[in-house]
């Protein structure tokens, strides 16, 4: 995989398979049933939880950390908020453990049921309810502010939480839930810095927002996007294309930087260079190096990346950690 007008064509990335791609596998864990959250990274490790409740934080060398057991069923991916992993299950339960060792710090029954992935600024955390409800807690799960129907596509960014549904997206202060500012136009994807909200639209147009006034900074248009594969990471943008592209802009003005053409549209946001694909091969895509992962079972989240080892979870619940060829000299 090369940089801007390069291509990567599918036999390409079957042959990168059949060799198993140029990163070494470090660790292959198994587990007893399917997940179906992907990785959530700590400081520490990267947290896998099963369907029914196992969870289990690994080092990038695939040394177990801690485990537990959480509420079930787990459908959604849990939020860390300050050192507590909080995890929201399908029955109305939440569960929250210490991220360092695992141990219980609290669990409370019935409370709001997810319907998307639990989000955190660090202080605080947001939940969106199937009916587009959002709710805001902190760390030891006590209710702060509800704001309903305003829809169940999160992103929390700098002291704001970002909300996407049918009306359009919100921007509402974290610890209050006051108002900050809102557009008449849903989105497909969202991420946020302390500065900026980027936002994904149907039509195909990437619009970027002044966190704290609305105000739009910047927009182009780039084509029919992979839902929910926005990221911002330092002074850039990457999103992926439905037709296969992942796209690169600088968060400045939204000028494009880099283009890379992948044999699949991404299933989650780039993470640390890292691109997982769509497909039943389980397959993640070093950017801008010929390094391909396939774990022959589809991905659930995207990577988590450390010390220079990719550490991903298929589906089947199985965490596999491999590390990354550096560049020759």
């Amino acid at each position: 995989m090369t940089r801007v007008g390069a291509n990567l064509s599918l036999a390409a990335l079957l042959l990168a398979v059949a060799c198993r791609g140029s990163a070494e596998r470090v660790f292959e864990r198994a587990a007893a049933a399917p997940s179906f959250v992907g990785l959530t990274e700590t400081p520490l490790c990267a947290v896998a939880i099963t369907d029914t409740g196992a969870a289990a934080c690994f080092a990038t060398d695939g040394e177990l950390t801690w485990k537990a057991e959480v509420c079930r069923p787990v459908r959604h991916r849990p939020a860390v908020i300050g050192g507590t992993l909080w995890v929201a299950c399908d029955n109305g339960e939440w569960s929250a453990v210490d991220v360092k060792t695992g141990k219980p710090r609290w669990k409370l029954p019935g409370r709001r049921v997810p319907g998307a992935a639990l989000v955190s600024d660090g202080l605080h955390g947001f939940i969106a309810s199937p009916d587009g409800t959002v709710e805001a807690v902190d760390e030891t799960g006590t209710h702060l502010w509800t704001r309903a129907d305003a829809g169940t596509r999160l992103a929390a960014a700098g002291e704001a939480v970002i909300v996407s549904g049918d009306r359009g997206i919100a921007a509402f202060q974290a610890g209050t839930g006051d108002r900050l500012w809102a557009d008449e136009k849903p989105a497909v994807g969202l991420a946020g810095s302390d500065e900026l909200v980027v936002a994904a639209r149907a039509a195909g147009d990437l619009a970027a927002f002044d966190l704290q006034s609305g105000a739009l900074r910047w927009g182009v248009t780039l084509g029919a996007f992979a839902p929910d594969t926005l990221a911002i990471a330092g002074d850039r943008v990457s999103v992926g294309l439905q037709r296969g592209d992942v796209v690169e802009l600088a968060t400045v003005d939204g000028t494009e930087k880099q283009r890379f053409t992948l044999p699949a549209p991404l299933a989650a946001p780039v993470r640390g260079g890292v691109a997982v694909l769509q497909g039943r091969e389980g397959c993640a895509a070093v950017l801008g190096t010929p390094q391909t992962i396939c774990v022959d079972h589809q991905l659930r989240g995207g990577a988590v990346v450390k010390d220079g080892v990719v550490m991903l979870a298929p589906r089947d619940g199985r965490v596999l950690g491999y590390k990354l060829k550096t560049a020759a000299p």
